[in-house]
Parts: structure tokens; sequence; C-alpha cells
């Protein structure tokens, strides 16, 4: 016999809530969105020290270090490494940081020039900060598209 101060077990119920939710949110969402393919191949890999950060942007999280839609570690390894991820089309924009010592983050000399190499996609140079999002955008349309990024020196 159970102690008095047991609380009761409950089986849980079985209702059609669940199924009727997804159906609704499949209705609701318009069905299966497509996925297209972005391939991002980053060259001049100066060390096999470290990993390549890679993140994917839209224009509303735009190099925040928290919030990107995608993002990808890859050892640097050789000079050229590729990652592919799979986005809804849209208007995007990829950074790619080269952390060497790997501490998780973009080093600096004095007067914050980057320590570590990095790029940006459409090769969007940094002008007394970093590139504009509009510098950087690119169109992935539903057949997909690879795109290539030169690391600093």
């Amino acid at each position: 016999m159970p102690h008095p101060n047991t609380p009761p077990v409950t089986r849980p119920s079985r209702t059609r809530a669940g199924p009727l939710a997804l159906a609704l949110g499949f209705a609701l969402s318009g069905g299966v969105s497509s996925a297209a393919t972005l391939t991002v191949a980053v060259n001049n890999v100066q060390t096999s020290e470290g990993q390549l950060r890679i993140a994917v942007y839209t224009d509303a999280n735009w190099l925040n270090t928290q919030e990107w839609t995608r993002a990808a570690l890859q050892p640097a390894a050789s000079t050229s490494v590729t990652a592919t991820f799979e986005l809804p089309p849209g208007e995007y924009a990829v950074a790619v940081l080269h952390d060497v010592n790997g501490n998780g983050k973009m080093d600096y000399r004095l007067l914050r020039l980057p320590k570590e190499p990095y790029g940006f996609s459409n090769g969007a140079k940094p002008k007394l900060g970093p590139p504009k999002f509009e510098d950087a955008a690119f169109n992935l349309a539903d057949e997909g598209l690879a795109i290539a990024i030169a690391l600093s020196d």
C-alpha cells in the first residue's frame, strides 16, 4: 500500500488533440516548405590549427554572434574547407572566422583590428567596422547555390 503522502499515479489520457494539432499546424504553415542547398567553400586557410566558424545570417540577425540562422564548425584541416546548409530560399549572408586559438571568438590587435582570419560572402570588406548586410547578401533560390569565401591574410 502506498504511503498516504504519495501522489496518485495517473496515466496519460488518450486524446486526438495531438494529431489534430499537428494537422492544423501543417495546414496553417502552407504545407511542406522547400529547402535549398547552400554550399560554402572557404579558401585561403593558412593553418590547420583551430576551426572555422561558418555562420549564415539574415538581415535581422546579421553578425549577432548568438543568433545566426545556421552555423557550422569545421576543422581547419586543409587550405579549403566546405560546409553545406539546407535553408528555405531567401536572402542570406555568410561570415567566416578562422578561430585559430579555439577560444570561440574573434581576437583583436590594437585599435580593434582583427587578429584572426575572417571573410564574408560577396567578398564584402569591412570599413571602420563590419560590412553591411547588403554588401554580403545573396539570394538563395530553390535550385541552391555554391559560394566561395576567401579568408583575409
